[in-house]
């Protein structure tokens, strides 16, 4: 039984091989022997001596680290804003695209992937979780009125300015948001 499976992983190698310059130009296009490692399902240090072994001329390991990045800002922010993409930027920086991504939401010049609906935060009045554009509203515009909702007029939840919130009847802002869904003719 070994030996078939000695001979099928032969085989593998084998095609593997074939395909490496392809492999070689992907990874000089910026992606990382992680991509590459987990498309072909490899492990990452084997992908890395492959690469090695055909010729990749082999980037540092993580490029430039955010600390770098945020040295280098005010040039990045200057291209960023003349219309270079993340992915342009993170080429020429020698950084994965994840780590400019990361950066740019960090400066403020890219808005937040939404994992959340809303932000929370813990009230240092009360010590509770609560969401921030409450929180905001509570202290900016004032109190909300008990069944009211505070509704983002411009449809991000992650823009808890007090001039994008407005305090709702319950009733009035589940017709506001209904109101934008489509709604399914009858059977």
């Amino acid at each position: 039984m070994p030996r078939g499976r000695d001979a099928a992983s032969r085989q593998w190698t084998r095609s593997l091989d074939r395909v490496m310059p392809l492999i070689v130009a992907e990874y000089h296009s910026r992606r990382s022997t992680r991509q590459l490692a987990k498309r072909f399902s490899i492990t990452q240090p084997a992908m890395h001596k492959r690469l090695q072994k055909h010729g990749a001329k082999m980037r540092p390991a993580h490029g430039h680290t955010e600390n770098d990045i945020d040295a280098l800002w005010p040039l990045i922010a200057t291209a960023f804003k003349a219309g270079a993409t993340g992915k342009d930027l993170a080429a020429e920086y020698a950084c994965s695209e994840p780590t400019m991504l990361k950066r740019l939401r960090a400066h403020g010049l890219l808005p937040r992937p939404i994992k959340a609906k809303y932000r929370s935060i813990r009230d240092p009045r009360t010590g509770e979780v609560i969401n921030v554009h409450r929180f905001v509203y509570e202290t900016e515009v004032g109190p909300i009125p008990e069944g009211y909702h505070v509704h983002h007029k411009n449809g991000d939840t992650w823009d808890n300015r007090p001039e994008n919130l407005a305090a709702m009847s319950a009733g009035d802002h589940t017709r506001l948001h209904n109101k934008r869904r489509p709604r399914l003719a009858p059977v």
